[in-house]
């Protein structure tokens, strides 16, 4: 989990800016990669090399087992000997840890103690795939227990660009999410009921300068954006209709590559049309372009959401100013 912490470290970037960005991964994304899911505290560390690297490795005493055949202990690697700090203390405190297993040692750890997470920042343990910071030992685990219990197949993932929870609307992560039922919950609630889904902007970010207004309809317009780009995952009569009901969507956001004019663009008009036309399903045409605007503050570049990447364009029209 450390090196998931240092990717997440929070170099906030602007949107249109550089394209390097903090990865985040959702904690139920762990679970289809692991043969072995446990909780176990840390009983050994010593120093390792692991592919000529300075590492540290780590004996644990499992205490719960959650996925896999019941073992007494695992081992987990870490490289960097600067991890050893934090891990010592930790095995010193008896903090507890859930630990993902894909093969033979562990790859991650979240601990159960908020003393020694790395997620202190948040005020919590982890971050669930529904944006939401789980705080506390028992909430972690039951959320595992439940996951397990639910989505036995998830597999494969999805990253989607978006803020942390309680983070300005412009501090974006990319956040992997794993592919299972839950994941189809999660998408038609992002289309639904964008407004349950709570993120900034925070006081004092620079970008408080647009509007209320601009701020929420851009917050709704990429999660509606993205939660169709989920949902061609599960075609469905039902999935159909809902992704019919937004080929009129007002939702705005900014077209164009750098350096190009900017034109208005209905994104959720054009995720649903696009979404409707991979499962051959024949709808007409919406309008998705506007005319060409100025730069706007709260307005979101479309460009950086993945419909070029998730679905090809096919037969939009452009609106004349």
């Amino acid at each position: 989990m450390r090196a998931l912490a240092c990717l997440a470290g929070f170099l906030w970037l602007a949107l249109g800016g550089a394209q390097v960005r903090p990865v985040y991964t959702a904690i139920e994304s762990h679970v289809s990669n692991a043969q072995v899911i446990c909780v176990g505290t840390i009983s050994k560390i010593e120093d390792a090399i692991v592919d000529g690297h300075a590492a540290i490795k780590m004996t644990v005493a499992v205490t719960e087992m959650l996925k896999g055949d019941p073992v007494a202990t695992v081992t987990a690697l870490r490289v960097g000997r600067d991890s050893k700090t934090h891990y010592d203390s930790a095995m010193r405190a008896g903090a507890a840890f859930v630990w993902f297993v894909p093969k033979d040692t562990a790859r991650v750890d979240y601990c159960l103690e908020s003393a020694y997470s790395d997620h202190k920042f948040f005020n919590g343990l982890a971050v669930s795939m529904d944006f939401t910071v789980i705080k506390t030992r028992n909430e972690l685990l039951n959320r595992l227990r439940r996951f397990l219990k639910e989505n036995p197949d998830s597999k494969g993932g999805e990253s989607l660009l978006m803020p942390l929870p309680g983070q300005p609307l412009t501090a974006f992560v990319d956040f992997n999410i794993p592919l299972c039922p839950w994941t189809e919950t999660l998408a038609i609630r992002m289309i639904t009921k964008p407004d349950s889904f709570l993120f900034g902007p925070q006081k004092g970010n620079p970008d408080d300068a647009a509007t209320p207004e601009v701020w929420k309809q851009s917050k709704e317009g990429m999660l509606r954006v993205q939660g169709l780009m989920l949902l061609r995952h599960f075609r469905s009569p039902a999935n159909i209709r809902l992704a019919q009901r937004y080929l009129n969507d007002p939702l705005i956001a900014m077209s164009g590559e750098y350096g190009e004019p900017i034109k208005l663009h209905f994104w959720v008009r054009d995720a649903a049309y696009r979404l409707l036309r991979s499962w051959d399903v024949e709808v007409p045409s919406p309008v998705v372009f506007g005319p060409v605007i100025e730069y706007r503050i709260g307005l979101f570049p479309s460009r950086e959401f993945g419909l070029d990447r998730n679905f090809a364009p096919r037969g939009l029209e452009d609106l004349t100013p």
